[in-house]
């Protein structure tokens, strides 16, 4: 994080402070003119990385992961017949009649966006409504490799119940109603 940091003040932007408080979530460089600004147009919100941020990011990764391996596919199935991009079985490297057998790509690309929440959670400060949005995001990737269908409510309900195993004293901030009146 402190890297990320470094490298947005060698930058030459004119708003750095913005720019740590928008992308990390540091907003101790910002002056009070800056505060009054963000009183007066509402805007405050969009400088504490919520789970809204980890949503974008997720949904950002997903669709690049997407297009990154339907090209793949696309440009190497041609080069190679013998490799067959599996998409039904979960991990094997059995050969099958001649083919060798790898993840299926949906397994691949919803643990590389568990894996990019979690990373961008630690980059952001790891701040409690980013830490329970990736436990939402890892709850839902979870059920979806598994095949589970659960109604919203249901998963809401499962949510609630981690965030309160996980984190009880999360009930005395208002914070934890306002993930749980978002969700």
């Amino acid at each position: 994080r402190q890297h990320l940091i470094d490298f947005l003040e060698l930058l030459p932007l004119k708003n750095t402070a913005w720019w740590k408080a928008l992308l990390l979530g540091q907003r101790n460089g910002l002056t009070d003119i800056d505060w009054i600004t963000l009183q007066r147009t509402g805007t405050g919100h969009l400088f504490s990385v919520s789970g809204m941020h980890l949503s974008v990011v997720a949904g950002a990764s997903m669709l690049f992961l997407n297009i990154t391996f339907y090209m793949f596919i696309k440009l190497v199935s041609p080069l190679t017949s013998n490799i067959v991009f599996n998409t039904t079985r979960y991990w094997s490297r059995r050969k099958h009649k001649g083919h060798f057998w790898f993840a299926p790509l949906r397994a691949s690309i919803l643990c590389a966006v568990i894996l990019t929440g979690l990373g961008y959670a630690i980059i952001c400060g790891a701040a409690l409504p980013v830490i329970r949005a990736w436990v939402l995001l890892t709850l839902v990737c979870t059920l979806s490799l598994f095949k589970v269908v659960w109604r919203p409510f249901h998963m809401g309900l499962v949510m609630l119940a981690l965030c309160l195993i996980l984190f009880p004293l999360s009930v005395l901030s208002a914070s934890f109603y306002l993930s749980v009146g978002a969700l």
